[in-house]
C-alpha cells in the first residue's frame, strides 16, 4: 500500500468513526422517545395526555 493510500485510508476510517458515533448518540435519544411514548400508550390514553399536560404545564 502506498503511503498516500495509507493516509487516505486513515482520514477515512476517522471521519467513519466521527458519524457512527454521532448516528449512535442520534439513534440513543430516538431510543428513548420511543420507549416513552410506547409506556404511555400501553398506560392509556387518558393517563398519556395527563402525563403531557403536566410536562407542558397546561
Amino acid at each position: 500500500m502506498k503511503p498516500s493510500e495509507r493516509d487516505n485510508l486513515g482520514a477515512h476510517v476517522d471521519l467513519c468513526g466521527q458519524r457512527y458515533g454521532e448516528i449512535r448518540a442520534r439513534l440513543k435519544r430516538l431510543e428513548v422517545w420511543l420507549a416513552a411514548i410506547t409506556l404511555l400508550l400501553l398506560v392509556g390514553e387518558g393517563t398519556a395526555a395527563d402525563v403531557i399536560r403536566r410536562l407542558i404545564g397546561v
